[in-house]
């Protein structure tokens, strides 16, 4: 679904959208606002809406308070643009003016705000790119980690077919011997050492016959 069919679909449902004009903004402020509010866990009661984040850039935050004036819960909702540079400072500025009305620890609540505040002021500009980084590193050695257990485990030379060697093998219930002729057969062509693996599958043939001889002389 693009952009356009997005809107559309939203529209249809009263819903005021923010196509995504920047993507990178849009992530990093994504990242931050699960941070602020991840560190407000446990002080205050919140919610976050994000909608559909490559297509949608609207972010709905939701902050749950009791009300000194009147024994009910009711809440207070801030729907903001992903796509805005200022995004993180206007939450902050609502979440002070907001205070009053948060049934929380006054202390607690400044304790979270300022620690937050002194992180974003001292973070390095290019922290979300260094982040970002930091992912795919870590994605591409789980990616090679997989690879290499499939070598390990399920060489593709092993599953040539849409059957590993060893699993036909057992199927047909053939001893080392039988086992290994098939095994340097049908793999040959796949390790870059043909030649040598036939001879090898020779060898075991050789073998079979030799017993299965002795076992006939004995009859």
């Amino acid at each position: 679904m693009n952009n356009e069919e997005m809107e559309i679909y939203y529209k249809n449902r009263d819903h005021v959208i923010y196509p995504v004009k920047d993507h990178n903004m849009v992530g990093k402020n994504a990242t931050l606002i699960r941070k602020m509010f991840k560190d407000f866990t446990g002080v205050i009661s919140y919610s976050l809406t994000f909608r559909p984040i490559l297509y949608d850039a609207r972010i709905d935050i939701c902050i749950d308070h009791i009300s000194k004036q009147a024994d009910f819960r009711t809440s207070n909702t801030y729907v903001a643009d992903l796509n805005d540079p200022t995004l993180i400072s206007k939450v902050l500025l609502w979440l002070h003016d907001a205070y009053p009305q948060i049934g929380s620890d006054k202390k607690k609540f400044n304790e979270v705000y300022l620690k937050f505040v002194n992180w974003y002021e001292g973070l390095d500009k290019d922290w979300y790119e260094k982040l970002n980084q930091q992912v795919e590193e870590d994605m591409a050695k789980e990616k090679a980690k997989a690879q290499e257990n499939d070598i390990i485990n399920h060489p593709e030379h092993y599953t040539k077919g849409g059957i590993e060697v060893r699993d036909f093998i057992d199927s047909w219930h053939l001893n080392f011997n039988s086992g290994n002729v098939i095994k340097y057969v049908v793999r040959a062509p796949y390790k870059g050492t043909e030649l040598q693996d036939l001879k090898k599958a020779q060898n075991y043939l050789n073998h079979l016959i030799e017993l299965k001889e002795k076992e006939e002389a004995n009859k």
